[in-house]
């Protein structure tokens, strides 16, 4: 189900957004609906599609009160009504197409009207195809012996996930499971699932499809990047040119300047944009699950590992595989990550047989690979098969006027339905003044927040705040330090916990660094009392 939420201060409308079933309102970064207000907790409130109909559930003590009754746990939601916290409230309007669907929930019955198109899901990332009808029977998946899909994956519980229908729609709610469902990057709750989303219970994922649907069909992301800039005209030729071929991508540039946009363009405008698109973050794993996250593995290959499970190479197969943060992979797995790119095939954890793979590599980082590769920390050989094709992703600060034609999207995409929003001239300059270290992504926070806490269409300077620079205060008590001068024990023990640091706490990693042996990092270890 989709809303239309108007967001009011003090009784005037200051931001109208669309948003999907469930949401969750706060301040905290990982809200759907992020309001940095006072009074308003990191995690306020959700607004969810349940059995009951549409429901707003708190999550936190903050009082909130609908239509001024005040709402304790949960509550129903009907069309107009209004959420009320603080100083802020929010407007309900439900989308025409999902206006039958918000009352409560009827029974199902023979009257009952039928999905528009029967689905199925179908489980990814296997060697065999596996697919399960969705009909009019209720279905769960879980561990536990009984339920309709069982699943060996030690992150799912026992009985983890319901699907069933209602009038027509299919739903999937979370049986308080306890490591949580998602909807293609979406926490979810309780939901409407359609075609084409992907559903992931623990490390198990599915894509729902159409039960007479023999393909995938192709992605439509909007992904673009907006702009006039030379850099991004050069860079939107870069992207047609390179997207018709299928040679591995090293897309570099600084955080937050768009490298999984450029990723997304590569792959909607090349030949493999009906097949399946893998996003893997290597910097968002433990050192001992990214192998497995990347590579898969056997049943039994270690504590854990309750059943057999394909990995994020398998997954793409016949697609692309995009590696985020690849300068964060370790060494050993870059040997790894070296063998697919040369022989097109991986091996499991435990396991002994290869399995081919037909994956096309788009890797992306925010560091200086070659940098990297001579202080020890990425393969020179790996770097070279990367660096086939390279796309920079420029900063927004290098883009001139871009700044402002971006604002000028964002500000047209927050602004509530009849109102158009405008930046002063003040406001303008200031955001063409700042250096945008967070680049793009920084951009959008401070016009979020600009939009919210706007006291007239006209966005003026004052609206335009920036977060305090940690970053930069940090860089000058470094440099501080580094202006003092330093004895030759102060060097060596600097020197030896700038290792240790690199090498993630490894004694031996460190030692090999430093060209010493490992009982001589054990010896200035306890000397210097470093961690």
């Amino acid at each position: 189900m989709r809303l239309r939420l108007k967001l009011c201060k003090n009784g005037e409308d200051i931001l109208w957004q669309e948003v999907t079933l469930p949401v969750l309102v706060g301040s905290g970064e990982g809200a759907d609906l992020w309001i940095p207000a006072a009074g308003v907790a990191e995690r306020h409130m959700r607004l969810a599609f349940t059995e009951r109909g549409l429901t707003l559930m708190a999550c936190s003590d903050a009082p909130i009160a609908l239509n001024h009754e005040s709402v304790n746990g949960t509550a129903l939601i009907a069309e107009g009504d209004e959420i009320m916290f603080g100083s802020l409230s929010l407007v309900v309007n439900i989308l025409e197409d999902d206006r039958a669907h918000s009352g409560v929930t009827q029974s199902l019955g023979e009257n009952r009207p039928p999905m528009a198109r029967p689905l199925k899901l179908v489980l990814l990332g296997h060697a065999v195809d596996e697919s399960w009808p969705i009909g009019e029977e209720e279905m769960t998946l879980g561990t536990g012996v009984g339920n309709t899909i069982l699943l060996h994956d030690p992150f799912v519980s026992a009985y983890h996930l319901r699907i069933f229908e209602r009038d027509g729609r299919v739903l999937a709610s979370d049986e308080s499971s306890t490591n949580g469902s998602w909807i293609n990057s979406d926490r979810l709750h309780v939901g409407e699932i359609k075609e084409n989303d992907r559903l992931r219970v623990g490390q198990t994922e599915f894509l729902v499809a159409a039960q007479d649907d023999k393909s995938r069909r192709k992605r439509t992301t909007n992904a673009r990047l907006i702009g006039s800039s030379p850099e991004i005209l050069r860079l939107r030729t870069s992207i047609d040119r390179i997207a018709l071929t299928e040679a591995p991508v090293l897309i570099t540039g600084p955080t937050g300047s768009g490298k999984e946009v450029i990723a997304r363009m590569l792959v909607e405008e090349g030949p493999r944009a009906d097949g399946p698109l893998v996003v893997l973050n290597c910097g968002a794993f433990a050192r001992d699950l990214i192998e497995s996250e990347l590579f898969g593995y056997e049943k039994g290959s270690f504590t854990g590992a309750l059943g057999q499970k394909s990995g994020a190479f398998e997954a793409a197969s016949g697609g692309t595989i995009f590696l985020d943060e690849i300068g964060e992979l370790p060494m050993p797995l870059q040997a790894h990550l070296l063998r697919v790119l040369e022989a097109g095939e991986v091996r499991r954890v435990g396991g002994t047989q290869s399995i081919p793979v037909d994956v096309r590599i788009i890797a992306a980082t925010n560091r200086r690979l070659e940098i990297e590769v001579a202080e020890g920390r990425f393969r020179e050989d790996l770097l070279h098969r990367l660096h086939v094709l390279t796309i920079d992703a420029p900063s927004l600060v290098s883009r001139g006027d871009d700044v402002i034609e971006i604002a000028k999207a964002m500000l047209a995409g927050f602004a509530p339905p009849g109102v158009k929003l405008k930046l002063s001239n003040t406001a303008r300059g200031k955001l063409k003044q700042h250096d945008w270290p967070g680049n793009v992504r920084e951009l959008r926070n401070v016009i979020q927040r600009a939009v919210i806490l706007r006291s007239a269409d006209v966005l003026d300077a004052d609206d335009i705040s920036f977060m305090p620079r940690i970053a930069k205060a940090t860089e000058r008590v470094v440099e501080q330090q580094a202006s003092t001068p330093m004895n030759l024990d102060d060097l060596e023990r600097h020197g030896i916990q700038k290792a240790l640091d690199d090498c993630n706490g490894n004694r031996t990693e460190a030692a090999n660094k430093l060209g010493v042996s490992r009982s001589t990092i054990h010896r200035k270890i306890e000397t210097y009392g470093l961690r």
